[in-house]
């Protein structure tokens, strides 16, 4: 079967992009064929680092609207899958192809815009058993595919050295006694879905009882690399933050910082925090688990969904988008859990042998041959079977136009 993967190109640092990169090659792997209709940044047709033509994106911000259904053509594809929120698919483009998204639901219900895009699918892809759910309230007989991480980049490494190296980074040394947190959440919306506030007026109540403890935010601090993002500093000023620091801006914006790298932050860490309003899935949470770093995380969606080892937090739902709603963690709920893991570590190599565990269902290697394999199958047959019926259906007008001039 001939795949067109629509999404963020796998050389970027973000989570659609990080998709790109891992699905793309093992759908190759599995006997089809793979092309990629990229969304941004694409201003030449290429061959990727894993050999797979990525199509030009053509001129303009359209987020690869614009040439998808002359490269949909060119490569003669099958179906297309994409990788990215579904909401930004024009309609009267899409419901040309034999489209299957993966469907990023983080919200309850799902928003009106998403559902709307979903008319003109073939069958949605639910990233989250949450999704799913409420895919199937929808009405639709939708599959399941969670997103996937690779446990040879992120995995248990020796934590002492980990946090050698991530205290050289940030000009800090990392005492075995300093409790450190991190967060790596992309700032790009305001107010900030991935609710950083929270974040930080937890951790300034927390840090006044623990002077000594650290939290490390991964993301850009100015909110203007996504354009729409937070000014965080101005954000730590408002909650009295002192002991917070964050990812090296040249490299965070150079794109240059490698998983390997990430995966030594995870590693050195005492805990992961996120206090996001919603996810579709939430890729570092998985990730930071499968270094062996518990979780705090907001009770709800994904989320919750994804938090093998750590804690929930609650709060309470809030409409953000006319028609849907996302929770606004409690603040004090997430310093009762920092209190908690401060005093209740789970950083011994027992504890971290589980977490990481826990996570291994999302290894690109076990979703491939779970989820994604048996969903090509089916979609290869639900294909073959539409072109059989329009052969009938061809078939059967011709048949009828003969009829009829026989008869005259």
């Amino acid at each position: 079967m001939r795949v067109m993967w629509h999404g963020i190109n796998g050389q970027y640092k973000t989570g659609y992009a990080n998709q790109t990169a891992l699905f793309t090659p093992a759908i190759e792997d599995a006997g089809h064929v793979v092309a990629i209709n990229s969304a941004i940044y694409q201003y030449n047709t290429a061959i990727d680092q894993n050999g797979i033509v990525n199509y030009a994106t053509g001129p303009g911000a359209t987020m690869g609207n614009r040439m998808l259904l002359s490269h949909y053509s060119m490569f003669k594809a099958d179906c297309l899958i994409s990788m990215l929120d579904t909401f930004i698919c024009q309609p009267d483009v899409f419901e040309k192809t034999n489209w299957y998204p993966f469907v990023m639901i983080d919200s309850e219900p799902m928003t009106p815009d998403v559902r709307e895009s979903l008319k003109v699918c073939s069958r949605p892809i639910a990233c989250s058993r949450h999704g799913l759910r409420l895919l199937h309230d929808a009405g639709y007989d939708a599959f399941y595919c969670p997103l996937a991480i690779d446990t040879q980049a992120f995995h248990p490494v020796d934590r002492s050295s980990a946090r050698t190296e991530i205290g050289k980074v940030i000009g800090r040394e990392l005492a075995p006694e300093t409790y450190f947190v991190v967060m790596n959440s992309a700032n790009m919306s305001r107010p900030s879905r991935k609710n950083f506030a929270a974040a930080f007026s937890a951790w300034a109540a927390f840090e006044a009882e623990h002077p000594s403890a650290l939290l490390y935010v991964h993301t850009d601090i100015t909110g203007t690399m996504f354009k729409d993002g937070e000014n965080l500093l101005e954000v730590a000023a408002l909650y009295g933050c002192k002991n917070i620091t964050f990812a090296p801006q040249y490299d965070y914006w150079s794109c240059v910082i490698p998983d390997t790298w990430m995966n030594l932050l995870y590693n050195a860490a005492d805990l992961f925090l996120h206090t996001a309003r919603g996810e579709g899935f939430g890729l570092p949470i998985v990730e930071a688990q499968a270094a062996g770093c518990p979780v705090v995380v907001p009770n709800f969606g994904a989320m919750a969904e994804n938090c093998k080892r750590g804690m929930t937090c609650e709060g309470r739902m809030w409409m953000h988008y006319p028609g849907a709603e996302q929770i606004l963690v409690d603040v004090d709920e997430v310093v009762s859990a920092l209190e908690w893991s401060f005093v209740n570590r789970m950083r011994d190599n027992g504890a971290i042998a589980i977490t990481a565990d826990r996570v291994q269902e999302f290894d690109i290697r076990n979703v491939m041959e779970k989820y994604m394999k048996p969903i090509l199958t089916e979609i290869e047959s639900e294909i073959k079977q539409e072109r059989r019926n329009e052969k009938r259906e061809v078939a059967g007008q011709t048949d009828v136009s003969a009829f009829a001039h026989t008869s005259t």
